[in-house]
């Protein structure tokens, strides 16, 4: 049997430049911080702006990292600080206050172009992979925005099917980028926002 590593593990070699290791600690840990942004956000979308934050942060501050680190504790830290911040922004001072009586106590400069860029490129290799039925799916379900019932009915499939096409469309774009070393980290937190579905039938 293989053992999975230990975040200790993980965070060391993420303090060495490690983007798998990255990765993994990511895939990790991100259904458990995506619940519980949402808790607090009430928006799928602010919440996997949350989770691209944190992750990017500590991506950014990798060198510091320790590891005997509790790096579950360190990242809802960051997340909670992310929160923080968008509540700041917004107009929800209800529940702004709500926050802050739990006591859950960012100048970053990317070169967003050439990330987009460099999204872009990948994400269209990656679906050039695809078989062409498969490939159309996704670019209704991912870049269309359309439901699983409004593509059944437009290609004349059952809804599952359309279900059954995205998973494995996910699956093997998933796969493509994890298998490229070339994908930059900031690409790499973008495509996953595209990869996750708001569905439960095919969250990750």
């Amino acid at each position: 049997m293989t053992l999975l590593p230990t975040d200790s593990t993980l965070v060391t070699r993420v303090s060495n430049g490690d983007e798998l290791a990255f990765r993994i600690l990511f895939h990790r840990y991100r259904s458990k911080l995506y619940k519980f942004s949402l808790r607090y956000v009430k928006s799928v979308d602010v919440a996997e702006d949350i989770i691209q934050d944190t992750f990017l942060k500590i991506w950014e501050q990798r060198q510091g990292l320790q590891p005997e680190l509790n790096f579950e504790a360190y990242l809802f830290r960051i997340s909670r600080n992310q929160i923080f911040n968008e509540f700041k922004k917004s107009t929800h001072q209800a529940a702004f206050e709500a926050f802050t009586l739990q006591n859950i106590t960012d100048n970053r400069q990317t070169e967003w172009e050439v990330i987009a860029q460099n999204y872009q490129e990948l994400l269209q290799s990656a679906l050039e992979l695809l078989p062409p039925q498969r490939r159309q799916i996704f670019q209704l379900s991912r870049i269309e925005g359309l439901s699983h019932e409004e593509i059944a009915q437009q290609l004349n499939l059952s809804k599952n099917t359309i279900k059954v096409q995205i998973n494995k469309a996910l699956k093997s774009i998933r796969e493509s980028l994890e298998m490229n070393s070339e994908v930059s980290i900031p690409a790499f937190l973008l495509l996953s926002k595209l990869l996750v579905s708001p569905t439960p039938e095919i969250f990750f």
